[in-house]
């Protein structure tokens, strides 16, 4: 479904806020995605297995180790012990009660920018555009620092839970009411 809907929409390059070490890149390659894709991820550890699973793929780019955000700071990542649940946030109890391998095991010291400031380094006219984001409770920052570069996105797939599963996480209604706003359907 996805791939069709890539394809009818004539997305020719994906951002895929959120990597970790690259399963949705690899998701899209395995359903036929064959235009680019440039991948971003804060944890050194998934950030060195992206960089290992993309080696290969003349299509896919690693943008350099930095999370995104809404604005230019360096910040401590929380890693997850299941790396995928890894957060900028830190992680409410019910979410360690659903998910043990969740919990924190480290932090590490990272580089956030917006994607604002990104996005004029690999940005060409003419593209279509598709951002997804998968941030652990992030999301609404991420999308707070990409205000300018949306008006140039034609597709968004966000992550948005029902329930708050990370501290001062932004209320999924709040990221949809945003998302109209800036003339998303």
């Amino acid at each position: 479904w996805l791939n069709s809907f890539l394809n009818n929409n004539s997305i020719n390059l994906v951002l895929d806020v959120g990597a970790n070490s690259g399963q949705y890149a690899l998701s899209l390659r395995r359903f036929g995605y064959k235009k680019k894709i440039i991948s971003f991820e804060p944890g050194s550890e998934a950030h060195l297995k992206l960089i290992k699973n993309s080696k290969n793929d003349t299509m896919w780019s690693i943008y350099e180790r930095v999370g995104l955000g809404n604005q230019r700071k360096n910040v401590k990542l929380n890693i997850s012990n299941n790396s995928v649940s890894s957060s900028y946030k830190n992680i409410k109890k019910l979410h360690l009660t659903n998910e043990p391998n969740s919990k924190y095991i480290k932090t590490e010291k990272t580089k956030i920018i917006k994607l604002d400031q990104a996005f004029k380094k690999f940005h060409k006219k003419k593209e279509n555009i598709m951002l997804k984001i998968d941030t652990q409770g992030y999301e609404w920052e991420v999308l707070q620092g990409s205000k300018k570069s949306l008006r140039n996105i034609k597709v968004i797939q966000v992550e948005l839970g029902f329930v708050d599963l990370y501290q001062n996480q932004k209320n999924w209604l709040n990221t949809l009411k945003f998302l109209e706003n800036n003339n998303f359907k």
